[in-house]
């Protein structure tokens, strides 16, 4: 493994403090000859290597390496958890992500949201309770408020529920089955249903779009690297150094 012109400067830094100190003089002359020394002879025997130390990356580089790995799990959120009108319930352990297509809601729940519904028992859910629920025909959902509640609803012995969009004049015309509820709604967020509509609408777009970007960067980065000067192999000795030593003479290791 190669040390790299730094551990060499910092070697030398030491060394140089070393023999700067009067109270140590007398005792450390002789150990930083031959610690300069064994340096000069393992570099001379190529047993020591001097590489330059690789580009550090620049900040736009992680930048986009950055939302470059946002959108990946962006989008792996998007296909495997979030639902809108047209499509049917997808959760994971127990939770789905919905956008608001619609104004039914907007005074409570604006069109474009995020919404985050959490699966419950359906005996759980009472009056002013937003829901979302599947249709009848289990074609898609929608999300409205509980205004009133009907027990073993026209004998069937299930549970059903009258809803209605907050902004909407008057209740929706079907009653919902307690088994037709994906969960009540518990959290919101304005707008950020959008980003997630568009990155699921176009993910395969998205997807090519941040490769080829990652790619642009990196060619970049790498012929900025190739046009960088590259330090010298062998860099002289600090100031303050030890002199070699003599031809012929081959210093003991230290012990």
């Amino acid at each position: 493994m190669g040390v790299t012109a730094s551990d060499f400067d910092a070697l030398g830094s030491a060394i140089a403090a070393l023999k700067e100190n009067p109270a140590r003089d007398g005792e450390f002359d002789a150990v930083i000859a031959q610690v300069e020394a064994i340096r000069q002879e393992l570099e001379l025997d190529g047993v020591l290597e001097v590489y330059e130390e690789p580009p550090r990356r620049g900040v736009f580089s992680r930048v986009v390496s950055g939302l470059f790995y946002t959108v990946i799990m962006a989008s792996i959120a998007a296909l495997l958890v979030t639902g809108s009108l047209t499509e049917s319930a997808r959760s994971i352990m127990g939770y789905s992500i919905f956008t608001v297509l619609t104004r039914s809601m907007h005074s409570v729940l604006p069109k474009d949201s995020m919404l985050l519904v959490k699966q419950v028992d359906p005996e759980s859910l009472d009056i002013g309770d937003d829901i979302t629920y599947l249709y009848n025909d289990k074609s898609g959902t929608i999300t409205h408020r509980i205004i009133a509640i009907h027990e073993d609803y026209e004998g069937s012995g299930m549970r059903a529920f009258q809803t209605q969009g907050v902004d909407n004049p008057r209740p929706d015309a079907n009653k919902v089955y307690a088994v037709n509820v994906v969960g009540r709604v518990i959290y919101s967020v304005p707008y950020v249903g959008l980003v997630l509509r568009i990155i699921h609408e176009n993910i395969y777009l998205l997807l090519v779009l941040c490769a080829l970007v990652i790619g642009l960067v990196e060619v970049l980065r790498r012929l900025a690297a190739t046009r960088r000067p590259r330090r010298a192999a062998d860099p002289p000795p600090p100031p303050g150094c030890g002199s070699a030593a003599p031809a012929g003479r081959r210093n003991r290791p230290l012990r």
